[in-house]
């Protein structure tokens, strides 16, 4: 294997070895960063679209409902299972393959850089602390962004949910549902 990766450094077309393997290394970095980004990219579009559709198909569901399910069912659960359920559900789908193949992943690397240097091991254990520190001081700072925007459609989307079933009467009374449902769609 280090043979291997020895032979492709040498192929970047640098006469100095040291030059010729940073550009290597630097390749690998950017590869590997464009790759994670890509993945990362992808699991929110995935996570995004999970949980449209649930907590689109719980709208619908509940505007197709008869007027006795809302005069016999609590609010709050209601709210509940339109807005929170699905956010747990979208999160368990997603994150469970995701987490058990990264744990496998840092058993394994773990396992050989211990029997090839254990001394190696406990540097780039040290070094691995310092970068994850780095990128989560760097990541707050994008997060909250994020997070501000998610926490204003969430309370758009609670809003619409609440009046929805406040007035549940009205829109079955004037067939309105389908209003509601587009509303509920849009903040979504």
């Amino acid at each position: 294997v280090l043979g291997a990766i020895a032979d492709l450094a040498e192929s970047v077309p640098f006469d100095d070895p040291v030059l010729s393997a940073s550009v290597f290394l630097l390749s690998l970095f950017v590869i590997r960063t464009a790759l994670i980004f890509g993945r990362e990219a992808l699991t929110a579009y995935a996570s995004g679209k999970v949980l449209f559709d649930i907590k689109t198909g719980v709208m619908q569901r509940l505007s197709g409902a008869k007027y006795e399910f809302f005069v016999d069912s609590q609010q709050g659960a209601l709210i509940y299972s339109t807005i929170t359920a699905p956010h747990s559900v979208a999160l368990l789908l997603l994150r469970a393959p995701q987490l058990a193949a990264e744990v496998l992943r840092s058993v394994a690397i773990m396992a050989v850089l211990f029997f090839v240097s254990p001394q190696l091991t406990l540097v780039l254990a040290v070094l691995g602390v310092g970068y994850y520190g780095l990128v989560h001081s760097l990541s707050k700072r994008v997060s909250y962004v994020i997070g501000r925007g998610k926490l204003d459609a969430r309370t758009q989307e609670a809003i619409i949910t609440n009046e929805f079933l406040n007035g549940i009467r009205q829109i079955v009374s004037f067939r309105a549902a389908r209003h509601w449902v587009d509303r509920f769609v849009h903040e979504n």
